[in-house]
Formats: structure tokens, C-alpha cells, sequence
């Protein structure tokens, strides 16, 4: 809700005896509750002599203030159990009148104790609040980054500070010591969060040099950024971790200091405008100033041209392009670009670097009609992506049976293109697509209680869908045996998802499945709770009824990861709790402090928690359920596992010290240290994992041996 107040005062209030003025009408913006009412004063403060300061006081009666013209003031709230946003307003210049929104938020306390390793001070340390919300792309954060707050403290090391009362991500900063994170802090409107004890360490710092050539030639700001070093993942904390912590300029001179930091794992990045990127891994120390070996010079950006083929999209729309590139820090991958291509068909890419991107060209409705990795190289400035665009129709039918108003999705949902459609009230389609051949295509149609997907061959122009006259159908029951409804329900078939909702009475129903084995599993989002995953035998243009999938109650299990008396940030963490014979994979990354957290059902004793951690190793854990927390500690070196298997047959077991390893996890990690590894059979090499021992399992027989750190372990089970 907004409320808008006028603040009228004399002409010469604020400034005396100003010949002329402007006005402001100010509009607050509550934030934190239905309305603000606020009574108190305005402050404001000259930008040109911060000693000139005037407080108006203003109550929700309408008043003006009027200023003279063209004079820039910073503007506050001053009022008890309210906030407001800083703004700097510019009076318009000829008298005009100006509206000016004030963002305001009501208030809540946040306090703890602050100990720093020294002696504590005699004199109370200055505490200070900082907001750190990581950035959005859909929206701005509410309140800036660095938005600060001074807090009252005591020689104890109590301190207070009063906030808005919204969700904020906070670094707790006390000069010469490295600021405490703490993520997703709620704070209630009027309350009080006591955060404890908070244990400051000293600081450590960086400090960094270009190389001397280089800093006398560049023409453009230098920056430095430093990132925590995390694996990539798409969750919360490794967006948050994916943000830099510092970032500075480069002096004249060719050196930047970053400054306080946590001892810790960081990759700090070196960019310039017209210049390629150079990332190095870095650790650094408490109390201790830390400099990379060598000095940084940056190589001149690539600039690289597309031209598609056809020129323009469906309707004679113009391409929209976007590059994306493959980095390891927070979600895995970088915006490299962006835009609209020419008429002509082509996009121009400046700011580019040898190496892999992905390229992928939308149409107007923001489908995806090609998905193509690009390697760039120096030698290269002109690329081409071709597309075969053409409209194909068709109709969709299930039995004798047209499907009206069905989403149809061409690639899939796993697909590397994306373009959907519509089916209209008589089942017909019309989709453009880039190239003929097969196509996976999904099919949604709820009213029908259709969710499937299906091949199908394009040849030509005209193509129709004909589902299978299948269902598998069942009820969802809570962990006391009551039908559950408002729960999603996953069918697999041929490892591709397909979710259905169960209705009012708790019943599910999945029309149009191919025959064959499919497995089903349902996961209320609310409680978290899960069931078994149950596999079915679908018939031929059969059906099978009253399945029961029963839910089972989970409880969050937490835990921290430790490397040398060192929390592991960043790290990837897999859990897999056995639950009828069948696993399913929870996700998690840990945070600052090395900690993480998900949901297990109640009646599993144990979970294998694969743990991955860039810079040091894979190791897998298989421990109890009741511990709380549970206590990793990671090897921080390894060695190499080279494995070799008949080609085409899959491995049937690898283990780790006799705790199962799950080969997809064993083998992600092996192509993200840069190793080729698959199920061909071809040998492959498997850097930084964990010492101990390994054994592999075919179907005749099994060999196993120990590796050591730094030493490299054979197993052949051709032999």
C-alpha cells in the first residue's frame, strides 16, 4: 500500500531567502506492512555541505517543502518503529513540482555478541550491519547491497542494531576482522532475532599485481573479483556463494588489495573491458596477506560474428540470440551475451574468449529453436548456425478420440530445443520447427488426465500424434493412511518425468503411457514427505488401477563437512537414503560454515552422502541417520582411479571402502575435472578422489586395491 504525503513549508525553511524554489511530493511505499503510519521527521542533508542538515517534522496531514531549484539533498526517515530507504532528490529546476517515492519498511531489532580472537578491546568495537542480498535477475534486491547500519555495543561485545523487517542476507563487519554471513535472516516486524555468539577471526587479505607491461598499456579500469570457490549447482546457496565477496580497481600502478576476507578457497577473477578474463584459485589465511605467484596480464577480447541461417525466425521476427558460458562458480554457467540478430541473420559478439560457448536462438515467443555449442578460437571470427525452419500441422488422438487444448512441448522437457504448442478444440496443432526427423514430444492435456510423452517421425509437412488407449491410475495416502490430494505424482518412462496432481478424493491418473515397465513416486511439497518408488507393468492398450503409493514422514537431517580443521564451503552434497529398494537423490551445497541439510524419511537408518568439493576430492560417506549433526571430514588430497570394464556393459558395482559409490555422481565429477569417462567400456581416469579403498564389480567378477594420496589405482575387470 502507498500513502502520499505533501510537505509544504515556507520558501526560505530550509534555504533562507531563496529567490526562487521547487517543490517535492513525497509518495511512501510500505513495504513490511498494509500502511505506514509513520509520524516523525524528514531529514534531509545538502550533497554540496554536509554540516547543512533540516529536519521536518510531518504527521499523515499533507504539507510541501519547496527548496531552491536545481539543489541536491540525501533524504531520510526519521520516526521510531520505521525505516526508510536513503534517496539523494534534485529540486526541478523553473518551479516545477516533483514526485518523490520514499520506501519505507517498518522495523525489528537484531542483536547478539561479538568475540574476537584477541584480548577483548577495552572500548566497544564498532559493529556494523551490512546487507548483502544477492542479485536477481528477474528483480532487483529490496534494499541495495552494502546498505549499512550502524549498531549500538557495549565493552562486553553486545550489540544491537535496528533493521527493516524484511528477509535479508547480512554480513556482520567489525574493522581488522573478517565479517560474519549469516543468510536468509527473518526478521519479524517489531521482533527481536538474537543471532548469539558470533567468533570474528582476523582478516586476511589479498594482494594482487598486473604484469608491469601490461598495467603501463591498458587504457581501461582494471577490476578484481573474488568468488568463493564452489561447485556448480543450481540452489540458493550457490547463487549466493557464486557473488563476489570483494571486488576493487587496479591502481595506476598495477595493484589492487582485497580486504577483509575469511580464511578460505577463492577464485579471484581479473577482468577488463576489451579484454579476455583470467581466473586463479587462491587461498588465503587468518591474520596473513596473501599474493599469487605470478603477475596478470590480460589478452586481448575475441570478437566473433554469427550468421543464421535462415535469416529471420517464423513470421519474419528477428533471431534473439543468447551466448551462455560454462564457468565453476554458483549456477555453472555465464551470460556472454545477448541481443537481436540483424535482418540480415547476423549477431555480433564482442568481449569473448577462447573456448566453448552455447548458442541459442529463440523466436519471438521465446522458444528454443537451436541449442549449439560453439568452440571459439582465435584463428575464427565468422560462425554458422543453419536451422531447416518449417511449419508442420497435425492432429493429436488418443484411441478414436481428438485431444482438444493439449500442451504440446517438441524436444521435451529434457530436450536441447523447446518450442511449444497448442492443440485447438479439435485437436489440430500448427508448431514451426527448425529441422525435420524424430522428435520427442510431451503431452499435457489435465482435463483429459493426459501426461505422456511420445516419438514421433516428421517427414513431411503434415504429421498426426496417435497416443496409446493406456492408464495407470491409484490413489496418494498420507503416512496414516488417509487419500491425500494436491500432491504431484512422477511417472517415469524411458527416464523421462511426466507429473501429475492427485485430485480431491487422492486420486491419480496417467492416460496414454506406452507399455511397458514405468516407475511412480509422489512427493507432497508441503510436508516433504515421499513415498516408495513403485514399478508397474504397462500393457498394451491395457490399464492399471488402484495403485497406493503411501507417503512417509521425513525429518531434515544437518550436518557440516571439515578439511583440515577447515569448513568446506561450496561444496556439492548428494544424499541418498534407501527407501524400498529404490534411492532418491536430495540435493544440497554447503554454506559458509560448511554446513548443509536435507530430508530423509524417518524410518531410514542410514544415507550415502557423496560429497564434492572443487580443489580437493569425491569421497563417499555411508553413515547413521541419528547422529546430530553428522561430522564429515574430506580427504583434501587424492589420487587418479583408472577403470576398465568390457566395452558396453555397465559396471555393476564400485565401492569405497565397501560403501556403494553411484556411478552417475563418480562419473559427473570425473568430466568435471576434465576427464572423459562413460559407459563404453573405454578406460578413464578419474582425478581427486578420495584415498582408501575401491573396488569394481562386473558381472563375472570383481577387482579391488587401495589408493594412496597422490598414487594412481588400476582396476580391469577384462583381465
Amino acid at each position: 500500500m502507498t500513502k502520499r504525503i505533501s510537505i509544504v513549508t515556507a520558501t526560505c525553511l530550509l534555504l533562507a531567502c531563496a529567490s526562487y524554489g521547487s517543490s517535492i511530493d513525497v509518495t511512501v511505499k510500505c513495504h513490511s506492512g498494509p500502511k505506514c503510519d509513520a509520524r516523525g521527521a524528514v531529514v534531509l542533508q545538502s550533497a554540496s555541505n554536509k554540516s547543512v542538515m533540516r529536519r521536518v517534522n510531518f504527521n499523515p496531514s499533507s504539507f510541501i517543502i519547496t527548496e531552491q531549484e536545481g539543489s541536491e539533498w540525501d533524504v531520510s526517515l526519521e520516526t521510531k518503529g520505521f525505516w526508510a530507504l536513503p534517496q539523494r532528490v534534485v529540486f526541478p529546476a523553473g518551479g516545477a513540482h516533483r514526485q518523490y517515492a520514499m520506501d519505507v519498511w517498518q522495523t525489528a531489532t537484531l542483536q547478539g555478541l561479538v568475540k574476537v580472537p584477541d584480548p577483548q578491546p577495552p572500548t566497544p568495537v564498532t559493529v556494523r550491519v551490512v546487507v548483502s542480498s544477492r542479485p536477481d535477475p528477474r528483480a532487483p534486491p529490496e534494499l541495495p547491497r552494502e546498505t549499512s547500519f550502524d549498531c549500538s555495543t557495549e565493552k562486553t561485545g553486545q550489540w544491537r542494531c535496528t533493521l527493516p523487517a524484511t528477509p535479508l542476507d547480512i554480513a556482520i563487519r567489525v574493522d581488522g576482522y573478517a565479517p560474519y554471513h549469516k543468510w536468509d535472516v527473518k526478521l519479524p516486524v517489531a521482533g527481536v532475532i538474537d543471532l548469539g555468539t558470533v567468533k570474528l577471526v582476523r582478516g586476511a587479505s589479498l594482494l594482487v599485481w598486473l604484469d608491469s607491461n601490461f598495467a603501463k598499456r591498458v587504457q581501461v579500469p582494471v577490476h578484481a573479483l573474488i568468488r568463493h570457490e564452489s561447485a556448480p549447482a543450481v540452489s540458493a546457496a550457490a547463487i549466493r556463494l557464486g557473488v563476489p565477496v570483494a571486488e576493487g580497481i587496479f591502481t595506476k600502478k598495477g595493484v589492487v588489495q582485497l580486504t577483509p576476507l575469511a580464511p578460505g578457497r577463492y577464485v579471484l577473477e581479473t577482468q577488463a573491458k576489451g579484454y579476455a578474463s583470467v581466473l586463479i584459485p587462491v587461498q588465503l589465511y587468518a591474520g596473513k596477506e596473501s599474493t599469487p605467484r605470478r603477475s596478470i596480464a590480460l589478452e586481448p577480447a575475441l570478437s566473433v560474428r554469427f550468421h543464421i541461417q535462415p535469416p529471420v525466425g517464423p513470421g519474419g521476427i528477428w533471431w534473439r540470440v543468447e551466448l551462455w558460458r560454462s564457468v565453476g562458480f554458483g549456477s555453472g554457467s555465464l551470460n556472454a551475451g545477448s541481443g537481436v540478430a540483424s535482418p540480415q541473420g547476423i549477431f555480433d559478439a564482442t568481449d569473448q574468449v577462447e573456448g566453448p560457448v552455447r548458442i541459442f536462438l529463440k523466436d519471438s515467443k521465446q522458444n528454443i529453436l537451436a541449442n549449439r555449442d560453439v568452440v571459439i578460437t582465435a584463428g575464427a571470427t565468422d560462425y554458422e548456425v543453419n536451422l531447416d525452419v518449417s511449419s508442420v500441422s497435425g492432429k493429436v488422438t488418443i484411441g478414436d478420440s481428438s485431444v482438444p487444448s493439449a500442451t504440446l512441448l517438441f524436444g521435451g522437457s529434457g530436450g536441447v530445443e523447446k518450442i511449444r504448442t497448442a492443440t485447438d478444440l479439435d485437436g489440430r496443432f500448427t508448431v514451426n520447427l527448425p529441422r525435420r526427423g524424430k522428435w520427442i514430444v510431451d503431452v499435457d492435456a489435465p482435463q483429459e488426465a493426459i501426461a505422456t510423452t511420445t516419438e514421433i517421425s516428421i517427414e513431411k509437412d503434415d504429421v498426426d500424434i496417435k497416443l496409446p488407449s493406456t492408464e495407470v491410475s491409484g490413489w496418494v495416502l498420507d503416512a496414516n493412511g488417509k487419500r491425500l490430494s494436491a500432491v504431484p505424482v512422477t511417472l517415469l518412462s524411458a527416464g523421462r518425468p511426466m507429473v501429475r496432481t492427485s485430485e480431491g478424493d487422492g486420486l491419480f491418473r496417467f492416460r496414454a503411457i506406452h507399455d511397458g515397465p514405468v516407475h511412480l513416486q509422489a512427493r507432497d511439497p508441503r510436508t516433504h514427505d515421499y513415498s516408495k518408488r513403485i514399478e508397474v507393468n504397462v500393457p498394451e492398450d491395457g490399464k492399471v488401477e488402484n495403485i497406493e503409493l503411501s507417503l512417509e514422514s521425513v525429518r531434515t537431517i544437518k550436518g557440516a563437512v571439515r578439511s583440515n580443521g577447515e569448513p568446506v564451503v561450496g561444496a556439492r552434497i548428494h544424499g541418498y537414503a534407501i527407501l524400498g529398494g529404490s534411492a532418491r537423490q536430495e540435493q544440497a551445497t554447503t554454506d559458509l560454515e560448511g554446513g548443509f541439510g536435507f530430508d530423509v524419511p524417518n524410518s531410514v537408518n542410514d544415507v550415502i552422502i557423496v560429497v564434492w568439493s572443487p580443489g580437493r576430492t569425491l569421497e563417499t560417506f555411508d553413515v547413521p541417520t541419528n547422529q546430530d549433526p553428522i561430522a564429515l571430514e574430506l580427504a583434501p588430497r587424492g589420487g587418479t582411479l583408472k577403470l576398465i570394464w568390457t566395452s558396453g556393459v555397465k559396471p555393476i558395482k564400485i565401492t569405497f571402502n565397501d560403501q556403494l559409490i553411484p556411478t552417475n555422481d563418480l562419473f559427473a565429477w570425473a568430466r568435471s575435472q576434465g576427464a572423459k569417462l562413460d559407459y563404453n567400456g573405454v578406460p578413464g581416469e578419474i582425478p581427486n578422489v578420495a584415498p582408501g579403498k575401491y573396488r569394481l564389480c562386473a558381472a563375472s567378477h570383481c577387482q579391488e586395491g587401495f589408493l594412496s594420496i597422490g598414487g594412481q589405482l588400476t582396476l580391469d575387470t577384462t583381465r
